[in-house]
């Protein structure tokens, strides 16, 4: 037998007399992973902020464990042990990993003064649940994205819950990190423990989900075991068609001459990097958390200094120091934390397009603002930018479409050299899809593009050759011909054991 620890009846949900939702009705069984799944858009964190008490239904009922449920604020929530950890991180930058993660019970000694000795050996304890090697007295803002997700997770299990609400929780790990994270989700679960958990990487959903919920266009498309679904079925009832191929690689685009070529690169993170780049190719970055694949792309930037080694684009050396040298070198740079190094949040979409060709905009100081509106509109168009209107600003945009607002950016500035730092974690399917297309396209416009990614799969479904990096130096290269999940990941390794 089992019960119902949270069930939503009729519940609609309206924005200034917009629904976002709309007549949803779940039953989220306790003990159980309840799949939530959906286009960016769909609704699904609208619905997580209606639980967790950030908004208030407009119409419908919530029972929780079978008592009428009504939060009027998200502490409403966190005294009925719901806990959510949420894409966008909440920590605070400033404070150490220890603080962040028991930040509301740090542990007092008898002058009500915070117990260090004690608050650190009850981090390392959150911490050792995923074998991580961080130290409770670092500063979170000096942790990388995915480090700061772990942090996240930890915060979340280190207090008692009913409830555990993941949304996209492994968009950042390695496999190693997700196989940690699964175990203690099944072993939670067995613990009575009831989980909704969110993400975009289907491939994962069936090892730990028992019960799926899809949204399309904030209703309920479909909800069953998730048994009973194959991908494919997932993917269409989420976006209301079928995609022939997850992957749409282009085997077909002529590969030209060597644009970019980087010589014995050493930064503080990274160590001898050596490998060249050639028009109309994709090129992956892969290897665990910490690797060097983010300081790689930020060094040829300009981003983080190089202490040695040289950058050549067709075969001319180039001094490199700065990111503004970098663009004027005819490259671009699309970071992996679009909410705070991809975009001003709250900027109109139009501002944000023509940010890194405002020049083009001015005449003796004086934006020309018809013209700046005149590239966004048609860059809203070419990529299919979905927005109440241009001036909409970037904050209330899904992450799909703050991925494409990024992207028309960077291409309005021609870039011959394009460097990607996971673009596609956080979103849809879909918008995945287009993205990858949109590679497709640049490639065959003889661009050469670098792209890092956590997720394997993608990197083989969409690059020519992996560059595999380990412990801030290159381990392997992988020609598309001899693409394997357990080579890659064993060379993401090999530094790390030697």
């Amino acid at each position: 037998m089992t019960s119902s620890l949270l069930t939503i009846k009729n519940l609609s949900k309206n924005f200034s007399g917009i629904t976002v939702l709309e007549n949803i009705n779940l039953t989220i069984e306790t003990g159980s992973c309840h799949i939530l799944a959906g286009e960016n858009g769909a609704g699904k964190s609208t619905l997580i902020k209606i639980i967790c008490g950030y908004y208030a239904l407009s119409s419908g009922e919530m029972l929780f464990e079978e008592q009428p449920y009504l939060p009027q604020s998200p502490q409403d929530s966190i005294k009925k042990g719901i806990r959510a950890v949420y894409q966008e991180l909440n920590l605070l930058p400033h404070l150490t990993v220890a603080e962040n993660i028991f930040f509301d019970k740090l542990p007092k000694n008898r002058l009500g003064l915070v117990n260090k000795k004690i608050l650190y050996q009850k981090t390392e304890e959150a911490l050792a649940r995923f074998g991580l090697d961080i130290s409770p007295e670092a500063t979170v803002s000096q942790l990388g994205i995915a480090h700061m997700q772990l942090v996240e997770i930890a915060k979340a299990l280190s207090r008692e819950a009913k409830l555990l609400i993941l949304d996209e929780p492994t968009a950042t790990l390695t496999p190693k990190e997700i196989d940690k994270l699964f175990a203690i989700i099944k072993k939670l679960k067995a613990q009575g423990v009831t989980i909704i958990y969110i993400s975009h990487r289907l491939n994962e959903l069936k090892e730990i989900g028992d019960n799926i919920s899809i949204l399309r266009n904030g209703t309920i498309a479909k909800t069953c075991p998730i048994s009973e679904l194959t991908t494919d079925e997932i993917i269409e009832h989420m976006i209301g068609r079928s995609i022939d191929k997850e992957y749409p690689f282009d085997s077909n685009i002529p590969i030209g001459k060597i644009l970019l070529k980087v010589k014995n690169i050493t930064t503080n993170k990274i160590k001898n990097i050596n490998f060249s780049t050639r028009q109309g190719e994709i090129v992956g970055l892969a290897g665990l958390v910490g690797s060097g694949r983010t300081e790689l792309l930020r060094a040829i930037f300009g981003a983080d200094k190089i202490k040695q080694g040289e950058i050549f684009i067709k075969d001319k050396l180039q001094v490199i120091n700065t990111p503004k040298e970098a663009v004027k070198k005819g490259m671009s740079f699309i970071t992996e934390d679009r909410k705070n190094q991809g975009l001003i949040l709250d900027l109109e979409i139009y501002k944000n397009i023509s940010l890194t060709t405002i020049a083009r905009y001015t005449n003796y100081g004086f934006l020309k603002k018809n013209e700046e509106i005149t590239l966004s509109e048609k860059s809203r168009s070419n990529l299919q930018i979905k927005s109440a209107s241009n001036n909409q600003h970037a904050r209330f945009l899904s992450g799909g479409n703050q991925q494409k607002v990024i992207f028309a950016k960077w291409l309005n500035t021609e870039s011959d050299i394009i460097l990607l730092d996971e673009p596609t974690r956080g979103i849809d399917v879909g918008a995945k899809y287009e993205i990858y297309l949109l590679l497709n396209e640049l490639a065959k416009d003889n661009k050469t593009i670098l792209v890092a990614s956590s997720d394997i799969h993608e990197l083989i479904g969409i690059c020519h050759r992996i560059i595999v990096m380990s412990n801030g130096s290159i381990s392997g290269e992988v020609s598309r011909e001899n693409f394997d999940p357990t080579h890659i990941l064993s060379l993401s390794y090999k530094n790390y054991l030697s």
